[in-house]
């Protein structure tokens, strides 16, 4: 087959593919300042981490296993990654409240050491992260009560996402390329199907 087509034939393939997907799930991702995110948004291999505070294996995969997986595949300009909260639960919806009052550059430090705090303490977790707000001259703790939590917007942001029937609801859930994964995400599970993906982006190429 002629080269030229064949490199057609798969940018085709990889159209529907990514069609087929977005229907498969069709559900409406929370907007950009709830998602903090790390390496090159223009990476070939594009992953997402659905997770929430309350979630202990969430909490655990964060801070044990992503910190190998930005030094060896996203600081390597490998793979762009994100967090996208599941606001289930309380401590989840009030770091949403927070990352939209932050930098695209200080979202994902402020998500790394929050999640840290919650492994350990929810409670102490959500008054540093009112306290580190103030610090920062964004606000604090009035924010993040209940008072404020019910007209707050990314309130109404988390009620509309979960009110979606094909959002994920097995936490944690990966997602990469577009397809959501069923497997609980483990450094070696990642890396084979980065693996798997680089594979196929290689032919199409």
């Amino acid at each position: 087959m002629d080269p030229i087509i064949r490199r057609l034939l798969f940018s085709i393939l990889a159209l529907v593919l990514c069609s087929i997907n977005l229907k498969a799930f069709g559900f409406e991702k929370l907007d950009a300042k709830y998602t903090p995110s790390f390496g090159d948004k223009y990476a070939t291999i594009q992953m997402t981490e659905y997770f929430s505070f309350s979630c202990e294996k969430c909490l655990r995969f964060i801070n044990r296993d992503f910190m190998q997986i930005k030094e060896e595949l996203i600081d390597t300009g490998k793979v762009f990654w994100t967090f996208h909260p599941d606001p289930a639960d309380l401590l989840t919806l009030q770091l949403m409240i927070c990352l939209e009052k932050l930098s695209t550059q200080e979202k994902g430090e402020f998500f790394l050491l929050a999640s840290q705090k919650a492994a350990k303490n929810h409670r102490k977790a959500a008054k540093w992260m009112a306290e580190t707000l103030k610090f920062r001259g964004n606000g604090g703790e009035e924010f993040l009560s209940v008072a404020a939590l019910e007209k707050a917007p990314a309130t109404k942001a988390a009620m509309d996402y979960l009110k979606q029937e094909d959002a994920p609801i097995l936490i944690p859930t990966i997602e990469i390329n577009g397809e959501l994964r069923k497997e609980f995400p483990t450094v070696s599970l990642i890396k084979s199907l980065i693996h798997t993906q680089e594979h196929v982006c290689n032919l199409k190429n």
